[in-house]
């Protein structure tokens, strides 16, 4: 038995229905249709369904998403033919029925969702880089965003967080990543992509501090076995403003004094995370990845057992002596990264708490 039936029509921008008799009762459902998708309106009711749609082209739906009121994801419809109208039914046990023609898919409420590691991302800017990564896994990974808080320190931030957090990610703003054990809990994952400032002659901003800081705060608030991601600028071209990134920022030996050992570098940019685009802090306009040979720097946390002597200095092992001393290919550039989480352990602890 139909609980309700509503219908839109695609070449509208947007329509509000009200639940017809057979459902008992004046719910509003709210159909969102856009090219450029942006959050649907929250409705008034608790008990009130978001429907939000999104386009690929403008007359044509190409996506139907249904969220509860706390935006959370509940429901997922990726639409493969264009039609006019698309009519969608809720069903008694609460799954909704969509039709395109004569075709009909069924979406039920998911019980199960898959466990992933719990990600922070530090130093989001705008938010890029957590949207590109969510759009790629989007396909194999739907329940990614659950599993991933971002954040940024400037209060000025605010491009792709509202469309985050209808993804299902957790954002904030004002958190120092030189602070994060005074604001969350653990996380098996912690990443910080470029960590640079627009003003390069600033020499109150000290990288090797701000670097060991980091890792000193991501150790508190981690066990062995977690891991740290780190982004940096590897060029080999006679440009001082890239060159000398890793003299900035001691890749190895920030980490070391933290406990943590480099394990692994990776390719990164653009090219493999398709629309990323890094801003620099205190910057006024964004630089394009796939001009920059970026390497990712994956940080395992260890349990030495004993402090790292202080001022021990890790040398890079060069392939020619005539190197210098920079990263650039390795074995494990092309690696891809592993999401999905295959402990038993739970990490409800891993939060970011109001600031």
């Amino acid at each position: 038995m139909l609980l309700a039936k509503y219908t839109f029509d695609a070449r509208k921008q947007s329509y509000r229905f009200r639940a017809g008799p057979e459902a008992g009762h004046g719910k509003v459902l709210s159909m969102i249709l856009r090219k450029d998708p942006n959050p649907a309106p929250r409705p008034r009711d608790p008990e009130d369904f978001i429907v939000y749609g999104t386009s690929r082209l403008e007359a044509f739906p190409s996506g139907v998403h249904i969220f509860n009121t706390n935006c959370e994801l509940i429901h997922s419809f990726d639409c493969t033919t264009y039609s006019d109208p698309l009519a969608l039914v809720k069903l008694k046990d609460g799954s909704f029925a969509v039709k395109l023609f004569d075709s009909v898919s069924i979406l039920k409420k998911r019980s199960n969702f898959r466990n992933y590691k719990s990600r922070l991302f530090v130093g989001e800017a705008d938010f890029s880089f957590t949207k590109a990564l969510v759009k790629k896994h989007k396909g194999n990974h739907p329940d990614l965003p659950r599993a991933i808080v971002a954040t940024e320190l400037s209060p000025e931030a605010d491009k792709c967080r509202k469309e985050l957090k209808f993804e299902g990610v957790e954002t904030h703003i004002g958190i120092d990543a030189q602070e994060l054990h005074n604001h969350a809990k653990r996380f098996k994952r912690i990443h910080w992509n470029c960590p640079y400032r627009e003003d390069l002659t600033d020499r109150n901003f000290d990288f090797p501090r701000v670097f060991r800081n980091f890792f000193e705060s991501c150790s508190k608030i981690q066990r062995p076995g977690d891991r740290v991601h780190v982004t940096l600028m590897q060029e080999r071209r006679d440009d001082r403003w890239k060159k000398f990134r890793q003299q900035e920022c001691p890749v190895v030996s920030g980490s070391a004094y933290a406990g943590y050992r480099l394990v692994r570098k990776r390719i990164f940019g653009e090219g493999r995370y398709p629309g990323y685009g890094h801003w620099k802090s205190g910057g006024k306009s964004m630089h394009s990845a796939k001009d920059e040979d970026m390497r990712e720097f994956v940080f395992e946390k260890v349990d030495f057992g004993v402090e790292y002597p202080a001022g021990k200095r890790h040398a890079v092992k060069k392939y020619r002596p005539s190197d210098t001393e920079y990263y650039f290919e390795c074995s494990t550039d092309c690696d891809s990264s592993s999401y999905e989480d295959s402990s038993s352990e739970e990490d409800t602890d891993a939060k970011v708490g109001d600031v």
